[in-house]
């Protein structure tokens, strides 16, 4: 999980606009050669209630299911925690990852302030972004989307549920609600199941 890349978020109610005296960098972020799978993280500014509340978290699902997939974008798997949104997603260049995730993040942050009646940015000015390079980091960025059981003060993943959590993009209710997009990439499609055997399946191991 190296090579992290820590990008800016300067839109009204995703990241906060930019202070005028705090440069901005981007540098780090080299081009994306093909198409390419990154591990993405936005977390909420303090003040915003949990985004598992009943409502909040049907706002986000609404946003997942009109900003899943756009021109050269694709949000594959995601995880929604009290105080963070994690991603998997697909990009074809740098100018279509921060689009997408523009748009995805825009879509949530206006949904989170309309529900909870606030105002100002939902989101920290920061999120990150972690290109995965090998099929190692793949599944284990899928099994701590999917599970949520990974060990952060250890690094390990830890036992193995039945089935995957409520507030991921393989619960039974956002499988039949279509809140992600079919991944594309070969390190993506080489660790996703398809299709989900949710009560016995492995992410990384095609059940049969």
């Amino acid at each position: 999980m190296n090579n992290l890349i820590t990008l800016a978020g300067g839109d009204r109610g995703l990241g906060g606009a930019r202070h005028p005296n705090r440069p901005v960098s981007h540098h780090g972020r080299a081009p994306i050669p093909k198409p390419a799978a990154f591990a993405v993280v936005w977390h909420t500014r303090k003040g915003v209630r949990s985004l598992r509340g009943r409502n909040l978290f049907r706002q986000l699902r609404a946003s997942f299911q009109r900003c899943c997939e756009k021109k050269g974008f694709r949000v594959t798997n995601f995880l929604v925690e009290g105080g963070a949104v994690h991603l998997l997603v697909e990009a074809a260049d740098n100018a279509s990852l921060s689009r997408g995730l523009q748009g995805l993040g825009v879509s949530m942050a206006k949904r989170i302030n309309f529900t909870a009646g606030r105002r100002g940015p939902a989101f920290a000015d920061r999120y990150s972004v972690r290109p995965i390079a090998t099929l190692a980091q793949a599944r284990r960025e899928l099994d701590f989307i999917m599970l949520a059981v990974e060990c952060t003060s250890c690094g390990a993943v830890l036992e193995w549920p039945q089935r995957p959590g409520p507030f991921t993009s393989h619960c039974l209710e956002a499988l039949a609600d279509d809140l992600t997009a079919c991944p594309q990439t070969p390190i993506l499609r080489a660790v996703s199941p398809s299709p989900w055997d949710l009560s016995s399946a492995r992410p990384g191991r095609r059940s049969g």
